[in-house]
């Protein structure tokens, strides 16, 4: 263990590294000076480019497309089709489907609409 504090060797670091850096040449010679050194003609100095602002669009939520399908299951007759009328009457027309028994009620849907 040394005696110094670690505030102090992390002091005396620093403190080397700067010397480091006087000593060595500057090799970060602004380009004026480069040119110049080096007979080099200047180039010109590039233009920022003018910021275009793009023009944010305001936030509009797709709608989801509607399905055109009821399911037929085990609910009652008069429910389907008062749900029909009013839900997809504008969306004609429309699908309705059923399995095994429950097709001949989704044929009675149908008729009934």
């Amino acid at each position: 263990m040394s005696s110094k504090s670690d505030a102090s060797d992390i002091l005396d670091e620093i403190l080397e590294d700067s010397k480091k850096n006087r000593t060595q040449p500057n090799h970060n010679l602004n380009t004026t000076e480069h040119n110049l050194k080096h007979n080099l003609k200047p180039q010109p100095e590039a233009q920022p480019e003018p910021e275009t602002k793009s023009e944010k669009k305001p936030f509009v939520p797709e709608e989801k497309p509607t399905r055109k399908l009821i399911l037929v299951g085990v609910k009652p007759l008069v429910t389907y089709v008062n749900s029909t009328l009013t839900q997809f009457r504008p969306y004609l027309p429309f699908t309705i489907k059923a399995r095994g028994q429950r097709i001949t009620q989704a044929v009675d849907v149908s008729n009934s609409l």
